[in-house]
């Protein structure tokens, strides 16, 4: 029995990289995406201008706002998902300048402001593990914020601060998202199973791309060769806490686990410490597809109160093929955040709360892959 008793996050399950030789290549090139950005810049700062020349009359305000891409950065990420199994993706980081010139507030001039807006692209193959996988592309704009003083003046900041930076981040995401769904850029999609990467050269990386490619060959089931692969819920125990537990003892709770893509969902009465809650056959066992198509087993618990807070906590287990995949009884543990106490004598400065993992929750899982089938 392996016990798991990390509260991080799941690694990704994929998708693979596409090899050398896997041609044809479908690529999405960096070029493309801040072409889009720049071109969704350029008609927010002029409609951000119209907005500003309406209101003048009745805000008091004028100004011309300009604004251009400052740099982007490409990587070969992981999302970042506690509560469900992850996947690899291009990310890239983009940073986009503005400038308030020309100020004047009740005829009263005022020296140009500068203002930042941080963008992360996302390119992923939605999907990847079924026959279905499709390239997406979306995307997250942060509020612009100021990089110098404010005006000293307290209406005007809150012009700025409350009315024309939601303005730039407005007008930037409906020019950005056009005919698309809001937070997608409307980029071409390409079947796909795995992702590649290419970082290109900077300071633009303009030649670089995520490259998609649908590899037939990886849609071999390899379930077929098994019977029946499965995983079963065994028992839940919440674990001794010494009186310190900040979970309410008798609250009903639901369990959502995920063995890789598969996943099921039990519900259980609340129980007290040290009470282990066993499993009865009306919790029939959850079958799976064979990790050995994604050369890991990754199980994921998902442990909810059914209370009116709805607080979740979470844990994950992972198995290679050296570890046979997780096969036999497996041990679960579930952490929660605890707070260190501390002393603070009259006077002293305050002291920043810390956090120590604590164990909560410990799970027990039957995994069983019966042996291959005969041709």
């Amino acid at each position: 029995m392996i016990d798991s008793s990390t509260a991080q996050v799941p690694p990704p399950l994929g998708p693979p990289p596409a090899g050398v030789a896997d041609i044809p290549l479908q690529k999405i090139k960096f070029s493309s995406i801040t072409e889009l950005i720049e071109e969704g810049i350029s008609t927010a700062v002029v409609n951000a201008n119209h907005q500003i020349d309406i209101a003048a009359a009745s805000s008091g305000f004028k100004a011309t706002l300009s604004g251009q891409m400052m740099a982007v950065m490409p990587a070969y990420a992981e999302t970042k998902f506690v509560t469900q199994q992850n996947q690899r993706v291009v990310r890239l980081q983009i940073k986009v300048g503005y400038t308030f010139s020309d100020i004047t507030y009740r005829d009263i001039h005022y020296t140009s402001r500068k203002y930042i807006q941080e963008l992360v692209v996302t390119i992923s193959c939605d999907k990847w593990n079924t026959d279905t996988g499709k390239s997406k592309v979306t995307y997250v704009a942060e509020m612009p914020y100021s990089i110098e003083s404010l005006f000293g003046i307290a209406e005007l900041d809150a012009l700025v601060i409350n009315n024309l930076t939601y303005t730039i981040y407005n007008n930037l995401n409906q020019a950005l998202s056009k005919d698309a769904k809001p937070g997608e850029l409307p980029i071409a999609s390409h079947s796909c199973n795995c992702l590649s990467f290419k970082m290109g050269t900077g300071p633009v990386f303009g030649d670089g791309y995520a490259g998609f490619y649908y590899l037939p060959v990886r849609k071999i089931a390899v379930e077929s060769l098994y019977s029946n692969p499965m995983i079963r819920l065994l028992s839940i125990e919440r674990l001794d806490t010494n009186g310190k537990a900040i979970l309410i003892p008798q609250s009903n709770m639901q369990i959502q686990f995920m063995a890789n893509y598969n996943s099921d969902i039990v519900k259980l009465r609340g129980f007290k410490e040290n009470e282990k809650i066993l499993h009865r056959k009306v919790y029939d066992p959850m079958e799976l597809e064979h990790p050995a198509k994604y050369n890991q087993l990754v199980v994921i618990a998902n442990l909810t109160m059914l209370d009116d807070a709805k607080q979740t906590l979470s844990g994950f287990m992972q198995f290679d093929k050296n570890q046979k995949y997780g096969e036999g009884m497996q041990k679960l543990t579930i952490m929660k955040k605890e707070l260190i106490p501390v002393v603070v004598s009259p006077g002293d400065p305050p002291i920043t709360p810390s956090f120590k993992w604590v164990p909560a929750y410990e799970l027990v899982f039957e995994i069983n892959y019966k042996k291959e089938k005969s041709n």
